[in-house]
């Protein structure tokens, strides 16, 4: 008897602990969801005054195949072009590639024995050119295209005080369900992550493309190292020094969702590998942030902690069907939790991609989320 008491005992305490870990997550995607909903009041007024812009294009091998696109769209913008030069940083463009690019007026900066890592790309070009010519430094990929208002509206913020500006990434083509799917959970993070965080106050967090900021801030703070994810070391340097990350949600940089699970991987394969090790630094920063007062940072760090939409709503439905079959009434409060998880997605997912084919592309999130786990694993038996 006893030890039936003691098991009941640790199933209740141990189910009452992981749903009240689990609940902060779910708490904190809806009240940002919701914050969502309201319609964003900052304004920037029109100036005269035009600044000169570095736009960089950090472009590994091999990865080149919508540079030409993506340098095309930029020469179509309205701003001056006595105001702006584009600098692609490059470990190697194909021959037909540079041929194109010969008439579009760019900075070629190639190092064959450079690392293809982004981070020491964008190093090398910094290295390279007269930071002190520019007044903003804008980060874009090579499968990135804009409209031709784009400098124009980051003048604007910028000239208003922003001295880092991110812009709202919009998934350009969907060719599959998975790619619809993406293009869902990226309008989910610009809604949670940006619009929301704005509305109520906080930083928007950046997405590691379409950003924008203070070249004398960025040249003397950030550190280009391989082993660092760029934008949460950019974020960390940023609110540790009490400075607003804005977001332009109307100023659209177009980029292209993945297309299949194998390319969905990829790309969180190069995420993780270097966000662990910036994890590692920046979670010693959380009581220092909290004794400062510094609630942005403080913010920013449990974003970090908490688990991917994919993997959070992945656990929740496994935990809620496993206590289904062993303790039925244990469950609900979970099926609950996942209601309020899904609810605040849909809440944050724009009504133009609630139709259904967005609906059928949900279908999928199993699939992601073995991908996930799989990939996890896989990595982790290879370290």
């Amino acid at each position: 008897m006893t030890d039936i008491i003691s098991t009941e005992v640790l199933l209740y305490w141990s189910d009452l602990l992981l749903f009240l870990l689990f609940a902060i997550p779910v708490g904190y995607s809806l009240v940002f969801a919701l914050a969502s909903l309201r319609k964003m009041g900052r304004q920037f007024n029109d100036t005269k005054k035009l600044y000169r812009y570095c736009i960089l294009i950090p472009v590994p091998k091999g990865l080149d195949g919508n540079l030409v696109a993506t340098v095309q769209s930029i020469r179509r913008m309205t701003f001056s072009k006595d105001h702006y030069d584009i600098v692609i940083s490059s470990n190697g463009l194909s021959a037909d590639i540079k041929n194109q690019l010969d008439s579009l007026q760019v900075v070629l900066l190639e190092k064959p024995n450079v690392h293809a890592n982004p981070n020491a790309l964008i190093a090398v070009a910094l290295a390279s050119i007269k930071t002190t010519s520019y007044d903003v430094l804008v980060l874009l990929n090579a499968n990135n295209q804009v409209d031709t208002n784009y400098l124009a509206d980051i003048n604007k913020a910028y000239h208003t005080g922003g001295m880092a500006i991110q812009t709202h990434k919009v998934s350009n083509h969907h060719p599959t369900q998975l790619s619809w799917l993406n293009a869902m959970m990226d309008e989910i993070n610009n809604s949670i992550f940006r619009r929301g965080h704005v509305n109520m106050g906080f930083s928007s967090s950046l997405m590691g493309t379409g950003m924008a900021f203070d070249m004398q801030w960025f040249t003397s703070h950030v550190n280009l190292s391989d082993r660092l994810d760029l934008t949460k070391h950019i974020e960390a340097k940023l609110l540790k020094q009490g400075l607003f990350i804005e977001y332009l949600e109307h100023v659209h940089t177009y980029e292209d969702s993945p297309a299949d699970v194998a390319a969905y991987n990829q790309l969180r394969k190069e995420w993780s590998s270097s966000v662990v090790h910036t994890k590692k630094r920046i979670f010693k920063d959380l009581p220092r942030a909290i004794f400062a007062g510094n609630l942005d940072y403080c913010d920013k760090i449990l974003q970090w902690i908490m688990p991917s939409k994919i993997l959070l709503v992945g656990f929740l439905f496994i935990i809620a069907g496993m206590l289904a079959y062993y303790e039925p009434t244990l469950s609900v409060k979970w099926w609950i939790m996942t209601g309020t998880l899904l609810f605040s997605y849909i809440l944050a997912i724009p009504d133009k991609m609630l139709t259904t084919r967005g609906i059928l592309s949900i279908i999928l999130l199993p699939v992601l989320f073995i991908s996930v786990i799989f990939s996890k694993l896989f990595t982790r038996s290879k370290r």
